[in-house]
């Protein structure tokens, strides 16, 4: 295959100043890149997809680069060409009276954030570095943070969306209307694809009201134990904060409870009172410290921060009952007390984990505290200790998953491997 005819034909589409030769791989396991290339319209990105679909290349969709999670490497028998949407940044639609609006894929969270708080709106979506983040891979990637348990992930805020798919067809799938029940909902089809399906181009999110207040407390705790039994009685109490977090770092020695709260100002006072009511009726001392802004958003990054860490060798996700957090994070705890920061959502039960450690018997001491029906997926794992079984789902849903993007990709162009891995 000739790859000096797929970057020349690449270059010829959307011009010198935005196509670059070469590139580094995506993760280091990765294979490396032929050339990148930034279209600036849908006809570019079909032309690119047709062009690449004769010549035998693949595109490999990107926007921000900030969700790199593993799942199975890219294949690397042809030629890897990588789609970058970051000049595809306008936005293309708002309709505040109708709290909707639409935009290309290349808009960072941060930017979008920022025009809607002129109108008291925004998007009830926060991720690991918004600043960098694009719709476009927020939606590939299913992401979502702190607030998932309040307000849920992109696919619950997504309405429309149009894609390019093989052949360098476009389609489209739901609306620009809150209210948009017909046909089939594609719109879920995409989210979390991560790329593997067709190259988003368009997408429409519905909005909420800005709330009047917000606020993030934080309290220390003497022990997980204390910690977690808290943070599951402060759920259950119904007290409805946005998220409680109970936070273990081992550089500090210190186990923490976050509360994030948004609303009025008189529901936040009350909600202060009754979470400080329950700490100090279990001997909490002190009262909560109010955490600034800068603080509240390196809360948001923490966990992506400590995966993405050169010191971290390992990194997962582990989704367990409520209920098995404490007992759950209390083993975690034995198995690398030195080096192991967690972050415990108390309210969905999803566990955030990274350590310097990275050898065999980590893994499977790891796998050993899971209670069952517990879900785990590795993050960051170096290629020399990874086993067989670190895929991002099960056989039966992989079966399904190659049915599918036999359907919808039959030349397989995009992100070849990477969710359905080996055939």
């Amino acid at each position: 295959m000739d790859l000096s005819a797929v970057c020349d034909a690449m270059e010829q589409i959307v011009g010198s100043e935005n196509f670059r030769p070469g590139d580094q791989p995506l993760r280091p396991e990765s294979p490396p890149i032929a050339c990148t290339v930034s279209p600036r319209s849908v006809d570019e990105i079909a032309r690119l997809v047709s062009e690449a679909e004769t010549l035998g290349a693949a595109i490999v969709p990107c926007g921000g680069g900030t969700h790199p999670e593993i799942d199975f490497p890219l294949r690397t028998d042809r030629p890897l060409v990588l789609l970058s949407t970051v000049d595809l940044n306008r936005v293309l639609d708002y309709q505040p009276d109708d709290m909707t609006v639409t935009v290309e894929p290349g808009v960072t969270l941060a930017a979008l954030q920022e025009l809607l708080a002129a109108r008291r709106q925004f998007l009830a979506l926060d991720v690991p570095y918004p600043r960098r983040a694009t719709m476009g891979g927020i939606v590939a990637a299913g992401a979502s943070g702190l607030w998932r348990s309040a307000y849920g992930s992109a696919r619950d805020h997504l309405i429309g969306m149009r894609a390019v798919t093989t052949g360098g067809t476009e389609i489209k799938g739901g609306g620009k209307v809150v209210k948009n029940v017909a046909g089939y909902d594609v719109c879920k089809l995409f989210t979390g694809s991560r790329g593997t399906l067709g190259v988003l181009s368009e997408l429409t999110f519905r909005l909420r009201t800005r709330p009047e207040a917000e606020t993030t407390l934080r309290w220390s705790a003497r022990d997980i134990e204390t910690a977690c039994r808290l943070a599951f009685g402060a759920h259950l109490a119904q007290l409805a904060p946005v998220y409680l977090i109970v936070a273990v770092d081992p550089r500090a020695s210190r186990v923490e409870i976050l509360a994030g709260l948004h609303g009025a100002a008189d529901r936040l006072n009350w909600q202060e009172a009754e979470l400080t009511r329950l700490m100090t009726k279990a001997d909490f001392s002190d009262g909560p410290v109010e955490l600034s802004a800068e603080q509240v958003l390196d809360l948001g990054d923490r966990v992506a921060r400590q995966r993405d860490a050169e010191s971290t060798g390992v990194a997962a996700t582990i989704s367990v009952l409520p209920t098995d957090v404490e007992i759950t994070m209390t083993r975690l705890r034995q198995v690398d007390a030195d080096t192991l920061a967690m972050n415990a959502d108390a309210a969905t039960g999803v566990i955030s984990l990274s350590t310097r450690r990275a050898d065999r018997s980590l893994l499977r001491e790891v796998r050993s505290t899971l209670p069952p029906g517990a879900n785990l997926r590795w993050t960051r794992m170096p290629d020399e200790i990874a086993p067989a079984d670190t895929a991002p789902m099960p056989a039966p849903a992989r079966h399904l998953q190659r049915a599918l993007k036999q359907a919808l990709d039959p030349l397989d162009t995009f992100s070849p491997g990477v969710l359905v891995g080996p055939a």
